[in-house]
């Protein structure tokens, strides 16, 4: 179940025609490669990633956010290759996922969520983005039912990028120790990695496995890692 925040139009989180069935088209855009796709939905990806880390830093700096983590998908692709996809030397491309997982601790005071809904969802709509907030449907029943997630989103070069945010109970939070490469920069990540992964709601080995834009990725996914991926990601972990 999504709500708008910030008065977004509701109808507008319905009207996600790239965000599961494909990459939009743009009007006299000439045919692109699927090696040329993806590296233009990584570019799109990693603007919004950025996008995201910046508003997190902002609101841990004045104490809206008491700590974040990349979470799930996101979390495997840093691990995998310290980016959002990644290319092994076979040529094929790894679309971990299609969208960006950020888990939040915000302090223990009445008002501190509904604190960083709107100061995050304000920032991220003064760069395009159109936010909301949600909670599975299946907690809608539950005694205690909260909003726990915002997710904000934006097209790119007919390319949608969801950036979601979820609430994490203080008691949870794990230890932030560990760094995970991003890009050229470096992200607080934690300290159980294993303990991290064993939550994971989908396939940790293909975690795009339910939702693709490209055929590529799609034959891909069907074959799984090869035992040459594995090896290939053992080493680069080891450097």
């Amino acid at each position: 179940i999504w709500l708008p925040a910030l008065l977004s139009k509701p109808g507008d989180f319905w009207d996600v025609h790239g965000l599961f069935t494909g990459v939009q088209a743009v009007p006299g855009a000439e045919p692109l490669t699927n090696e040329a796709l993806f590296r233009q939905h990584e570019d799109v990806l990693k603007e919004c990633f950025f996008d995201g880390t910046k508003q997190l830093q902002h609101a841990q700096l004045d104490g809206t956010v008491l700590s974040y983590w990349p979470r799930a998908s996101t979390l495997i692709a840093l691990l995998r290759h310290g980016r959002l996809f990644g290319y092994f030397s076979d040529g094929r491309a790894d679309c971990v996922d299609i969208d960006i997982d950020w888990a939040v601790v915000v302090p223990h005071v009445a008002g501190a969520w509904p604190m960083f809904v709107r100061q995050v969802s304000e920032g991220m709509q003064k760069l395009g983005y159109k936010c909301y907030i949600g909670m599975p449907l299946a907690s809608l029943s539950k005694p205690g039912a909260r909003f726990e997630q915002l997710l904000c989103r934006r097209t790119q070069h007919g390319h949608q990028c969801p950036i979601a945010f979820k609430r994490i109970d203080t008691q949870y939070a794990p230890q932030l120790g560990a760094l995970c490469a991003a890009y050229h920069s470096f992200v607080k990540c934690p300290d159980d990695i294993s303990g991290q992964l064993t939550r994971y709601e989908g396939c940790p080995a293909v975690p795009n496995i339910g939702i693709t834009q490209y055929p590529a990725c799609v034959q891909w996914m069907e074959s799984g890692l090869s035992p040459d991926h594995v090896r290939e990601l053992i080493e680069r972990a080891t450097k």
